[in-house]
């Protein structure tokens, strides 16, 4: 950032917090504010919804692909037992 800072001139920078909404930037880019709300699309709420939903995923997928080769396992061991007597 300070690099940004020390070569960008002041009139070219626009240092930006997403909270301030449409107004500063709109401002520094000479542009008249929407009517649509400023999008807020990366709420705490929904990054952490999309973060539980990824570990849920990172724990079921295997547990989903493995479940069929150990009953498949279990099948091929028990008709395997049946044979041999």
């Amino acid at each position: 950032h300070d690099y940004v800072r020390k070569t960008v001139p002041a009139e070219r920078l626009l240092e930006f917090d997403i909270k301030q909404g449409w107004g500063p930037l709109c401002e520094f880019l000479d542009k008249p504010v929407p009517s649509t709300p400023f999008p807020h699309i990366n709420d705490r709420v929904v990054v952490d919804t999309i973060i539980k939903v990824f570990v849920a995923l990172t724990w079921i997928w295997p547990v989903v692909f493995v479940s069929p080769l150990i009953g498949l396992y279990c099948c091929f061991r028990c008709c395997w037992r049946r044979s041999q007597t």
